[in-house]
């Protein structure tokens, strides 16, 4: 300011010159109004832009009033030395805002940086974004369903794609997006919209401000029940947003599969929590890890067996043929039984709770279920000599098609969900969830 007190008065200048452009965009509600202009419902907003527009102006009137009079105040109290301080600091804020830009004489050139989450408040950087990953044309647009807003710990925003393009390629190109966007996948959450407001090509996006996944483990709500009903889903965890996953396990099947060490058996655990705390349910627990992890359900399991010998195949073989056995007999008898007990061909709550009908909720868990489907051992089926690990893979298949009605739960764990080991026919009829970490 000494040594050049022209340089300082210009800096001064732009300064005044660029507050007065950022107080012009603010006050003229400039974020507002282009979103509504790019959804195409200027028209829909202009009563809400004018008000936001009244309300900033009031609130401008208010600052000048307070400041004017603040620094009357000063003046009042302190003398003019204090007034001519404020307005010096004042100039020195103003000259730094309205430095010189990068590359220009006396500053440094400012190297590209990372990019940041500007397309939360810039739908054409979003338009680009998508541009880039190749997900719409050049000559193509977004349509600005819902603004970008505050959820949570990130940014939501909803758009329509154009007409042909489907938010079942966004969903799986996402990884492309997100390097558009300039995040880590898992920070990006891309959803097809369903239901009366959704169509094929309305796509729901959630970008989290940091990775979702580095806070510590939480606890299951299990902890701290003392019973649960089978019936109702099993609290299995909560995704990126923080929104709770319930895992229902009556009336179907399910599949764990994740490479070794990732949590597979723990994920597994976590679905039979629910149903140990059921008094009415039934399991049979196989553990071909042959290690602890399985041990406390022991003590409750209807049937229990930890081992990866071929004896231990043979037996679950045994198991799954009584159990075809029990789905056949409760058939038979809900076909005997008054429309009032059993309305459909299924086992009801109420009917599962009935230890006269003796029709419980039974659940099979099945650890490292790769062992027994790939074992060799020759058994005798019906005067042939089959391979125990295929004639596993047939009975799993049919109990995974029969068994649910009649309240059978299979949940399956493999380091190995491949075509190879699963038997296509049971991949076929069962839910599948992965455990990455």
């Amino acid at each position: 300011m000494v040594r050049a007190p022209d340089r300082f008065v210009g800096a001064v200048v732009r300064g005044v010159v660029a507050g007065v452009r950022w107080w012009r965009r603010w006050v003229t509600v400039q974020d507002f109004r282009e979103a509504a202009e790019q959804s195409e419902k200027l028209a829909d907003k202009f009563a809400d832009i004018r008000a936001l527009t009244l309300f900033r102006w009031r609130v401008t009137g208010a600052v000048v009033v307070v400041a004017g009079l603040g620094l009357a105040l000063v003046d009042l109290v302190h003398g003019r030395g204090w007034l001519w301080f404020t307005v010096a600091a004042g100039a020195v804020a103003l000259a730094v805002l309205g430095r010189r830009r990068e590359g220009s004489p006396g500053r440094k050139a400012v190297l590209a940086g990372p990019r940041t989450l500007t397309w939360t408040m810039d739908p054409q950087v979003l338009v680009d974004a998508f541009r880039d990953a190749k997900l719409i044309g050049k000559d193509e647009t977004l349509r600005l369903v819902e603004r970008a807003t505050r959820v949570g710990d990130g940014w939501a925003v909803t758009v329509d794609l154009p007409a042909t393009r489907k938010a079942a390629d966004v969903i799986k190109h996402r990884e492309a997006l997100a390097s558009a966007l300039a995040v880590d996948e898992v920070q990006l959450i891309v959803e097809r919209v369903r239901g009366n407001g959704g169509h094929a090509g309305r796509v729901s996006m959630w970008v989290a401000d940091s990775d979702p996944y580095a806070s510590p483990p939480l606890r299951t709500p299990l902890l701290r029940a003392e019973r649960w009903d089978a019936w109702r889903p099993v609290p299995f965890g909560r995704d990126a947003r923080d929104r709770r996953i319930d895992l229902p396990l009556v009336w179907t099947s399910l599949l764990v599969g994740a490479i070794p060490r990732q949590g597979k058996t723990f994920a597994a655990r976590l679905a039979a929590a629910g149903l140990v705390l059921d008094p009415y349910t039934r399991l049979y627990v196989a553990d071909f890890k042959a290690g602890k992890d399985w041990d406390a359900a022991g003590q409750v399991a209807y049937r229990f067996m930890s081992g990866d010998e071929s004896a231990h195949v043979v037996e679950l073989v045994g198991w799954l043929v009584e159990l075809v056995a029990e789905v056949q007999g409760r058939y038979r008898r809900m076909r005997e039984l008054d429309d009032v007990t059993c309305p459909e061909s299924k086992v009801t709550p109420a009917m599962s709770r009935d230890r006269a009908l003796d029709m419980p909720v039974t659940a099979v868990f099945v650890d490292e279920v790769q062992v027994p489907l790939e074992d060799r051992t020759p058994v005798d089926v019906q005067g042939k000599r089959l391979a125990a690990g295929e004639y596993v893979g047939e009975l799993l298949t049919w109990l995974a098609k029969k068994g649910p009605a009649a309240g059978i739960v299979l949940v399956l764990a493999t380091q190995r969900p491949d075509s190879k080991t699963i038997p296509s026919g049971l991949r076929a009829v069962l839910g599948r969830g992965s455990r990455c970490g």
